[in-house]
């Protein structure tokens, strides 16, 4: 995994309805200064529910989040075309297929 990023830092706008500065509740479509990009519900600063995260490094998660974790059923792709899919915990894989590009998959 490239690194855990559980902490919220204030998107750029645009904001969606319903997104408030203040609470940051709702869905909304941000850029963090880093030039992460995030798709999907925010409660109370934190991503949850069902959401896709792009990372600026060319890597992304679809999947399920709380409390800003990688967490329920999700799938990672690193930027040479592997990916993890599975279940996740506290923003770590727990039991899934990983897939190599050009080489083994692996189920556990």
């Amino acid at each position: 995994m490239p690194f855990s990023d559980t902490q919220l830092v204030p998107p750029i706008l645009p904001f969606s309805p319903g997104l408030t500065e203040d609470a940051f509740c709702g869905t909304a479509e941000v850029v963090y200064p880093d030039g992460d990009e995030y798709d999907g519900p925010f409660d109370a600063g934190h991503r949850v529910g069902q959401g896709t995260i792009r990372y600026c490094y060319g890597g992304s998660y679809t999947g399920q989040w709380k409390d800003s974790q990688r967490s329920g059923q999700g799938r990672w792709v690193h930027p040479n075309g592997g990916t993890y899919e599975g279940t996740w915990a506290e923003d770590k894989l727990v039991t899934g297929t990983a897939h190599f590009p050009g080489q083994t998959t692996y189920a556990g």
